[in-house]
């Protein structure tokens, strides 16, 4: 009996209003339909048991019961109701209201695939696919794939798309499953046009197209494919295939999140790692990152381990790292495997290891990481678990320098300088040694220090050696200090000997883990360790930097800003730490001029008018511009934020705050010899916080014959010092002013080390420098 049919016999059975009577409302009418239904299905009407059970199932007009669902699916399933059987036969499938059970499942399947559905076809086909209730078959699921798909059933064939497309029961046929996929996305199978978007996003077989990636993606994420939200979060947060877009990506990825996707909960962890499109969080990424990870995501494991092993938001705890990186090593996580490498090469957490350190090493770098790349040829070239074979070091080695490794660069380096593996060769050694250096890579600049030290493969140079003796230091590379203790110990080429300033040298060399500089701190006329005596008395400062230049004047320009309120949150200290800068500085030789509190015309006009004061100055000015307020950044651009400004997003930064770069430019165009920049600024968006919130500021490469000095290291918080009576920061540099002579990048060193240790490891200054002259505080 059709529908029509039934809806005619329960009218007929219902009393009739009297005449002239309005028509009932509308909820009774829906009351009466239902009674109609009840009363068609129990006089054994398929067609009414079977809509009942639909009602029932996705709660149409009464409470979703799944167990009442399948009750009238199977009373019109034993009248024979095709479509009331492949319904029984899902709920046996699923376990909707009924124990789970697949044989009968693929009974009821079966009756109705008798009878010519398409579903119940494809759904025998699920079974066998993944071996519910009966032996997996592919081959046989192909083949219900098949016929379903030939009957135009979308959902099998995006199923016979996705056999294709990985081989399963059939061979791999990328433009089969691509016709495929297609047809179930013509016929709108959301799952479907997800598939496609994978296909162009990966290039698997056909040409990667990011634009129609990212238009499928966009089409199964509207019609309410989970996966696909998550695809398309991803898509804006990179920029392919669309510009890049973090709000659009926080949309997509907090959706799919939230409907449980394991991918779209990693992403948004990287979202509030990174802070991208929103405040910096360490709290809330941690929590998406779990959340992930529970769901056994690779790549959130792997994150949330880095969470345990460095103790961020959570206490340390190696053993819970441990576990992650191994479950998401287990997954075929790479950046896993390699972390899990020198889990074991160090002992963190478990008993050192080389052996299961390089099994890990060897299972990344078959994956084409350049990290275990180079572990691997390390473990050759020094024979750690393995016998020492400089061949296969130098291959790995060049594996990785290959993708840009800059530490297998200066091992290759290495292996040149000695003939390891290679013909001894200096030039090459030289080559790929200045090719990390360049990199910042210590190993590398010490390598090169010795080699103009020594005359090896280039002409003996001793303020060439030291400057990249230097350079190796400010890496913190424990044998770069060694090396220059050495010069100012002896004296070098010209170098004035020091013995104080080298058992301080000396002295760091040891505390960095270079244990065997320890034999040569030695008092001036004594012949026993200073380590436990304290640090000698620094004698004459010795120039490390570059080329003497004569000093001219010194002109600093101060600003500290604290009253933003209302606009943005009132800072406790940034004048306070501007009164203590101008104070140190003026003891120090410099013409200060202080600003406290500027609004955006005050700020231009400080500017001009310290500009004006450099050009009048004369040749050889050092120039100083500090700063204390908030900080921030928008469109890779640093912006110093003056107050009296509603400020409340980047448009209104880009408008109101004060360019950092044009700062820099502006100081530039007076032409001093030495350029110091200074920011105590939280390097973060700063609508909220102490000195901010958010992403940080962006990075800024010192030009030629300037230092730019930041409180807190990229993508990291400063504190504000509130209720101390300075920053951390400022505190620490008006101290290290006022006692040491030092040229002005070890005095930087010096101040990063009081920061790190008083913040207890929170806030790590940093320094971005390219002076080519040198310049002290307190010269002598």
């Amino acid at each position: 009996m059709n529908k029509s049919r039934w809806i005619a016999l329960a009218v007929a059975l219902l009393p009739l209003p009297a005449m002239g009577q309005a028509p009932p409302a509308a909820a009774n009418t829906a009351a009466q339909d239902f009674e109609a239904l009840t009363v068609a299905a129990t006089a054994g009407n398929a067609d009414a048991a079977n809509e009942l059970g639909q009602r029932y199932q996705y709660g149409r007009g009464v409470p979703a019961n799944a167990a009442m669902a399948y009750r009238y699916y199977l009373q019109a399933a034993q009248a024979g109701h095709v479509a009331a059987q492949f319904s029984v036969g899902l709920h046996y499938s699923n376990g909707w209201g009924v124990p789970r059970d697949y044989a009968l499942a693929m009974k009821y399947f079966d009756l109705a695939d008798r009878a010519g559905s398409a579903a119940a076809t494809n759904a025998i086909g699920v079974l066998y696919a993944a071996g519910n209730g009966v032996p997996r078959d592919d081959a046989r699921a192909f083949s219900y794939y098949e016929r379903a798909a030939r009957a135009g059933y979308a959902v099998a064939q995006r199923n016979l798309g996705n056999f294709y497309e990985y081989g399963r029961g059939v061979g791999q046929n990328f433009a089969l499953a691509l016709q495929y996929y297609s047809q179930a996305a013509a016929a709108g199978n959301a799952a479907a046009k997800r598939d496609l978007a994978e296909l162009y996003a990966n290039g698997r077989g056909v040409a990667r197209d990011d634009a129609m990636a990212f238009k499928y993606y966009t089409e199964a994420a509207q019609a309410g494919d989970t996966a696909a939200k998550a695809g398309l979060g991803y898509f804006y947060a990179v920029g392919r295939g669309t510009p890049r877009d973090y709000a659009r990506a926080l949309q997509y990825n907090r959706e799919a999140a939230d409907a449980g996707n394991a991918v779209a909960a990693a992403n948004l962890g990287d979202q509030y790692a990174y802070g991208q499109g929103v405040q910096r969080d360490d709290q809330i990424a941690f929590r998406y990152y779990a959340q992930a990870a529970k769901s056994g995501n690779a790549a959130a494991q792997y994150n949330l381990a880095g969470f345990y092993a460095q103790g961020r938001v959570v206490a340390k705890d190696d053993a819970a790292a441990l576990k992650l990186y191994e479950a998401a090593a287990k997954a075929g996580n790479v950046p896993a495997q390699t972390a899990l490498g020198f889990v074991y090469q160090n002992g963190r957490g478990v008993v050192q290891d080389d052996a299961m350190a390089f099994r890990y090493f060897m299972q990344a770098a078959e994956a084409g990481n350049a990290n275990a790349l180079n572990s691997v040829g390390f473990f050759y070239a020094t024979g750690r678990s393995v016998p020492v074979d400089h061949a296969q070091a130098m291959k790995y080695y060049q594996l990785a320098a290959a993708k840009g490794n800059i530490i297998a660069k200066s091992n290759i380096g290495l292996q040149y300088e000695y003939g390891r593996g290679v013909p001894q060769d200096y030039a090459r050694a030289f080559q790929y040694y200045s090719e990390a250096a360049k990199g910042g890579n210590g190993a590398a600049q010490n390598s090169l220090g010795q080699m103009y030290k020594n005359g090896r493969g280039v002409p003996k140079d001793i303020d060439k050696a030291r400057d990249w003796f230097m350079a190796a230091a400010k890496s913190d590379f424990p044998a770069s200090y060694f090396n220059l203790g050495l010069i100012y110990r002896d004296g070098l080429d010209g170098v004035p000997p020091n013995p104080a300033f080298a058992n301080e040298l000396f002295a760091q060399a040891v505390a960095l883990g270079y244990t065997q500089a320890a034999s040569f701190i030695v008092k001036p006329g004594a012949s026993r360790s200073l380590i436990d005596e304290g640090a000698p008395a620094r004698a004459q400062p010795v120039r490390l930097t570059g080329a003497s230049v004569p000093q001219g004047p010194r002109l600093a320009l101060v600003i500290g800003n604290s009253a933003y309120a209302p606009n943005l949150n009132t800072l406790s200290n940034p004048v306070k730490d501007a009164k203590l800068m101008a104070d140190t500085l003026t003891k120090a030789g410099f013409t200060v001029m202080p600003r406290y509190n500027l609004n955006v015309v005050q700020m231009k006009e400080a500017l001009v008018q310290f500009v004006e004061a450099l050009r009048k100055a004369g040749p050889n000015t050092t120039a100083l511009f500090y700063y204390a307020g908030h900080g921030a950044a928008a469109g890779g651009v640093n912006y110093l934020i003056p107050v009296g400004q509603a400020i409340r997003d980047e448009s209104g930064l880009q408008t109101y705050g004060q360019s950092a770069d044009d700062i820099l430019k502006l100081l530039d165009s007076a032409r001093p010899v030495t350029t110091i920049v200074i920011l105590d600024a939280c390097r973060n968006v700063a609508f909220s916080g102490a000195r901010g919130s958010g992403g940080g500021l962006s990075q800024m490469d010192a030009r030629n014959g300037s230092i730019i000095a930041y409180s807190t290291a990229p993508g990291r918080t400063a504190t504000d010092g509130e209720g101390l009576p300075n920053s951390p920061y400022t505190a620490a540099l008006a101290e290290t002013i006022r006692t040491s002579p030092e040229p002005v990048e070890i005095l930087f060193r010096r101040v990063r080390a009081r920061v790190i240790e008083q913040t207890q490891n929170a806030q790590t200054p940093w320094e971005s420098t390219s002076l080519v002259s040198d310049f002290s505080f307190r010269p002598q």
